[in-house]
C-alpha cells in the first residue's frame, strides 16, 4: 500500500473545500430549523382546525 502513489491537493484547495463545506452545513442547519417551525405551526393548526370543540 505505501507504494501507491496519490495526489494530495494544495493546501488553498483543501481550505476553499472546508469554507464551503462549512457554508453548506449552516444553510443546512438553517432549513432543518425552518422545518422544525413550519411543523410545529402545522401541528399546532392541526390541533386548532381538526380538536376544538
Amino acid at each position: 500500500m505505501a507504494s501507491i502513489p496519490f495526489l494530495v491537493p494544495p493546501i488553498e484547495l483543501q481550505n476553499q473545500y472546508a469554507l464551503k463545506i462549512e457554508a453548506i452545513e449552516e444553510q443546512k442547519r438553517l432549513i432543518e430549523s425552518s422545518i422544525a417551525d413550519l411543523e410545529t405551526l402545522l401541528a399546532s393548526r392541526m390541533d386548532y382546525w381538526f380538536n376544538e370543540i
